[in-house]
């Protein structure tokens, strides 16, 4: 995969990752989830190059905050930051702006702030697939979203 065919990752891949195997209450969809993320976040640990916004960053690190402690979200947030597989991708003002009007446009399907965010920054770079398990990236018809 040369750089600019590198796939973004999702905050969703992230967390599905590395909360806690033995929570309470894990329906069997969240372990298939959790199995397939835990896959995709080892090809990235051992090489596979992605990018990931930094929205995707904070809202990872915001959530994994609330779910795991300090010690271990601050380990999280080093590696997000620091491993070098991660083409860390700044998301600016106008990318805000240009993800607002796919909200406003999708707004029947629900698409956060974050997700179009996600959506313009692979337009701005030319990339078609992204590492996720959220749906609403099946409404745009040029994303293939990866899952495993």
């Amino acid at each position: 995969m040369t750089s600019e065919n590198l796939r973004i990752m999702d905050a969703n891949v992230i967390i599905y990752a590395l909360i806690e195997q033995n929570r309470p209450n894990l329906n069997s969809k969240t372990v298939n989830l959790k199995k397939n993320s835990r896959k995709i976040v080892k090809r990235v640990t051992e090489g596979e190059k992605v990018h990931i916004t930094t929205t995707q960053i904070s809202e990872a690190a915001n959530i994994l905050e609330k779910l795991t402690e300090q010690d271990i979200s601050i380990r999280i947030q080093r590696f997000l930051l620091e491993h070098p597989s991660f083409r860390i991708i700044e998301t600016t003002v106008q990318d805000m702006k240009d993800a607002h009007r796919v909200v406003e446009t999708y707004k029947d399907n629900k698409i956060g702030l974050n997700d179009a965010i996600a959506y313009v920054t692979m337009q701005k770079l030319n990339c078609k697939e992204i590492y996720t398990f959220d749906k609403h990236f099946d409404i745009f018809q040029d994303v293939v979203r990866i899952e495993n």
